[in-house]
């Protein structure tokens, strides 16, 4: 709607969607953190079983690349005592897999990785390390949340992390600032200051042609 209001035509708007479908599903950062919207997949045993996913579709119900976007550590992920080994249905969002610290180690130990970073659920904080592996005393997952504020609604501090090869990874944490003044319908705000200037220039004018 905003781009047909805007731009008169739905053209912007496609071209918009065909930009957004070539983003990629997953990020090797500095060789050591995969990064991705969701989690990890059963289907997925090596970084180019990724390379191979078409993702010039739109999402579907199951499968990779749904898991990779829609996927989450299991409710026992943190817990020392759970021995589950890969991975079981995800419940609560019927669809993609819960995955487990196991399974999670597995994986980053075949890809010669140091942790998995997903952005998929609020964090109170910006961000929460999870269990750490046991091989590099890292976490194995890390969510992080780089919208303040989200929805407007639970009034979370957003954050990135910052990596680099020399030092440790650090947190930036950033608070919500207010939006901006938006005008009902889009309009233009020029052309919505427009009607005031003339209408009190007229009647300025009228008040000094009065005067005579």
């Amino acid at each position: 709607m905003e781009c047909q209001k805007k731009y008169g035509s739905k053209t912007v708007y496609n071209a918009l969607m065909e930009a957004f479908d070539t983003l990629p599903v997953c990020a090797l950062v500095d060789s050591r953190f995969l990064c991705m919207h969701g989690g990890l997949s059963p289907d997925i045993r090596i970084l180019s079983d990724i390379d191979n996913l078409n993702r010039f579709v739109e999402t579907p119900n199951s499968g990779p690349l749904c898991d990779l976007l829609w996927s989450d550590p299991s409710e026992d992920f943190d817990d020392s005592k759970d021995q589950q080994s890969g991975f079981k249905p995800n419940t609560h969002r019927h669809c993609a897999h819960f995955y487990s610290f196991n399974g999670c180690e597995d994986f980053l130990l075949r890809n010669n990785l140091l942790s998995i970073i997903r952005g998929h659920e609020v964090q109170e904080n910006g961000v929460r390390f999870f269990r750490k592996s046991s091989h590099t005393n890292f976490p194995a997952v890390i969510s992080l949340f780089s919208a303040p504020n989200y929805c407007d609604t639970y009034n979370n501090i957003a954050a990135i992390l910052k990596i680099d090869n020399n030092q440790p990874v650090s947190v930036v944490q950033i608070e919500a600032r207010g939006h901006p003044f938006v005008l009902q319908n889009f309009e233009n705000g020029f052309q919505f200051c427009e009607r005031f200037i003339l209408y009190y220039a007229t009647h300025l004018l009228l008040s000094i042609f009065n005067m005579y």
